[in-house]
């Protein structure tokens, strides 16, 4: 019995930390790994709020194609995404009418289209993870045009191998994306960031002859 404590103890404490363990989602990861991007505007009317009294807001909110960027995207689709109460009283990480959004969309793996990431030109936000532009630089892109200009100029580039990398505590995309735990963002294996290697120091000091 006690055995069986334990081991319930330990699944709920691992369980835990991979529900707070956030994973951002770079531009460039999300351009190589999308089949179809589009730029979207928020179809004025859509925007539905609900609040299940579990600390979440959630959003649903239909999408109109003003541009596509990769592929076929669709005319039309709808959007939700949820978030917490406390992150939205703090960023206004909300999404309105009218607002414009570059999707990014999978559908190899699904028969419908799957959104896996949203940003919001019209308010680029630089915290809270739902629709903030980061780049495999650590950098929080928070300028339509700057973010326009990444995306086409990585959808040009051949797609790379994925890789999970660490976020800097100290950089803008740590400050975007933490959410109380480690936090991490996919990149492509050719912009993965080069780690700074130590020289190691000599284990006694050096004496200087005249």
């Amino acid at each position: 019995m006690k055995l069986i404590t334990i081991l319930i103890a330990a699944f709920c404490y691992v369980a835990t930390a991979q529900a707070s363990l956030i994973v951002g989602k770079s531009a460039e990861w999300l351009c190589d790994n999308s089949d179809t991007v589009g730029i979207y505007k928020v179809v004025k009317g859509s925007v539905v709020t609900t609040n299940n009294n579990d600390s979440r807001h959630r959003y649903t909110y239909t999408l109109q194609l003003s541009e596509s960027l990769k592929g076929d995207p669709a005319k039309k689709c709808d959007a939700k995404f949820s978030v917490h109460v406390l992150t939205a009283q703090k960023t206004g990480d909300t999404v309105q009418e009218s607002d414009e959004l570059i999707v990014f969309f999978q559908t190899k793996k699904t028969y419908e289209p799957a959104i896996i990431h949203q940003i919001n030109l019209s308010r680029p936000w630089h915290a809270g993870a739902s629709f903030v532009a980061v780049d495999a630089k650590f950098n929080v892109i928070a300028k339509r045009n700057q973010i326009i200009a990444l995306v086409q100029s990585r959808l040009k580039q051949p797609p790379s191998q994925s890789v999970q990398v660490a976020i800097p505590p100290d950089s803008a995309a740590w400050t975007a994306v933490w959410a109380g735990s480690a936090c991490f963002l996919l990149v492509p294996e050719d912009l993965k960031p080069k780690t700074v290697e130590k020289k190691e120091q000599p284990t006694k000091p050096s004496t200087a002859t005249e």
